[in-house]
């Protein structure tokens, strides 16, 4: 008997495969994002925003050590370094929608410098995670001895081990007194939460994703490739 060849070629069936998979996704998303807030009560809702927000923390390193093979222990001092941003930002705006932008560019450029300089000089391997390790571990220690007065930023107290109290909520964009309830803190992050990791799916899809998986499985055959 002779060998059956397949009805779809093999590229055809695992790029099916991956469309269907998003699809699932999407579909799970929306009924966590509409289903969730119409029927948990509040302490449910409240937990399950901080899961999504730390999601995007896994997404990320996800994104940077299982895909582009770069062990970065430095993840969760970008994702503090945004928290307080956003913090003092909003106690001294008194309104938290410059604080939130603020929150998401400060820990951009402080990553993006820092990688600037990495890369730069060639570090790899073990000792990129070391020195992102380090970075984490710097910050750690400043952040931990703040605890006394004196260690303010304008009217935020950054509070040492305890952090900063008394974080304002997020408010709706223009109105700093009309603050967002914890189902629309909840839709927010899980809409950000599915945006960013379509955004993760679509780079890894174009010529730049290509390279750095690349650059993952063979760092010398890529760079000889050009």
């Amino acid at each position: 008997a002779g060998h059956h060849r397949p009805l779809l070629p093999e590229g055809t069936v695992s790029r099916v495969a991956s469309h269907l998979g998003n699809i699932a996704v999407l579909l799970v998303g929306l009924g966590v994002l509409f289903g969730l807030p119409a029927y948990a009560e509040t302490y449910l809702i409240i937990n399950a925003t901080i899961f999504a927000a730390f999601a995007i923390l896994a997404l990320s390193l996800a994104l940077i050590w299982g895909y582009a093979g770069i062990l970065c222990f430095g993840q969760a001092a970008f994702f503090g370094l945004g928290g307080y941003t956003y913090a003092v930002a909003a106690i001294n705006f008194g309104e938290t929608t410059a604080a939130a932008a603020l929150a998401v560019l400060l820990p951009t450029l402080f990553a993006g410098l820092l990688g600037y300089f990495m890369f730069w000089g060639r570090i790899s391997d073990v000792y990129l995670g070391v020195i992102t390790l380090t970075v984490s571990l710097i910050l750690y220690r400043f952040v931990n001895q703040t605890a006394g007065e004196q260690w303010n930023i304008g009217d935020a107290p950054l509070g040492g081990f305890n952090g900063i109290p008394a974080t304002p909520i997020l408010n709706w964009p223009g109105r700093p007194g009309d603050q967002l309830a914890p189902e629309n803190i909840f839709s927010l992050t899980v809409g950000l939460l599915l945006i960013a990791y379509f955004a993760c799916k679509i780079l890894l899809a174009t010529r730049f994703g290509r390279i750095i998986v690349a650059i993952r499985e063979n760092e010398t055959r890529a760079e000889l490739l050009g």
